[in-house]
């Protein structure tokens, strides 16, 4: 079961992420992924060339370092060498140039839109690409990532905890961190769309938590074949279903709504966005 962990800014999903590898779990991050990628990337760079222009990317240079020899006195056997050219550096990659591109981001809704555009199914490859059961993106929902995904996670915390972390992390003023957290969608929203919460208040618990989550996921297996009963020991409500292949008896089954569509649900095309 693939699991996707969001929340926004300042909420603690890294640190719940971070929990979740003392346990074992590696969890994929999209945001390092991204600018991973874009920095990697030879078909990114192109296509970010191609959108923002050629100033996007800057040629790497190999440096030789200079070595400083003792000045050796001409021997009469010896023939005149001759003088060595300086050396001239070769380019051995490229270096993104985050300024341009955050000055081209941040200039409209339509240049956001057209790097996400570039920017996501990249990600979206690289993470099916991992192998990989579980995700962390802020913006799971927004950018589409949530279909690669079986449930999410959602971290929360109050606002005011929220607001505290993101300045002492940042060294930003209060101003700053509410104006941050306004640009991402509401705390609420993203908790009424997601299948489990944690909440990461600095009071709270995680623990137990975690070992919720983690018991969850044991019990929400998929089956197989959905129309085999030695398959269905785990789903609630299903023990005296008489007849499973008929779509009039699945209607008020919770879990199985989309039930043709289990097939598909790591398929992410038609991201949103």
């Amino acid at each position: 079961m693939k699991t996707g962990i969001t929340g926004g800014i300042g909420s603690g999903k890294s640190y719940v992420c971070k929990q979740l590898a003392l346990r074992g779990i590696e969890v994929y991050d999209c945001d390092a992924a991204a600018k991973r990628l874009m920095r990697t990337a030879p078909e990114l760079r192109r296509q970010l060339t191609e959108l923002i222009g050629p100033e996007a990317y800057s040629p790497q240079e190999s440096q030789k370092p200079l070595q400083s020899q003792k000045p050796q006195k001409p021997q009469q056997s010896q023939k005149p060498q001759k003088p060595q050219l300086p050396h001239t550096p070769q380019p051995t990659g490229w270096v993104l140039n985050k300024a341009v591109v955050a000055r081209f981001l941040l200039a409209s809704e339509e240049n956001a839109r057209a790097i996400d555009a570039i920017v996501h199914p990249a990600v979206f490859r690289d993470f099916q690409a991992s192998g990989l059961e579980w995700m962390e993106s802020a913006i799971l929902f927004e950018s589409g990532a949530n279909q690669l995904v079986d449930r999410v996670v959602v971290v929360t915390a109050p606002e005011e905890v929220r607001v505290q972390r993101v300045m002492a992390r940042d060294g930003i003023s209060r101003e700053k961190a509410l104006e941050w957290i306004g640009r991402q969608w509401p705390q609420q929203k993203v908790r009424q769309m997601a299948d489990f919460e944690i909440v990461n208040d600095g009071q709270t618990d995680i623990e137990p938590q975690l070992d919720a989550l983690l018991g969850q996921e044991s019990q929400l297996t998929i089956p197989e074949n959905p129309g085999n009963p030695e398959n269905l020991e785990n789903l609630e409500n299903l023990e005296n279903l008489e007849n499973l292949e008929n779509p009039e008896n699945l209607e008020n089954l919770e879990n199985l709504e989309n039930l043709e569509n289990l097939e598909n649900l790591e398929n992410p095309e038609n991201p949103k966005k």
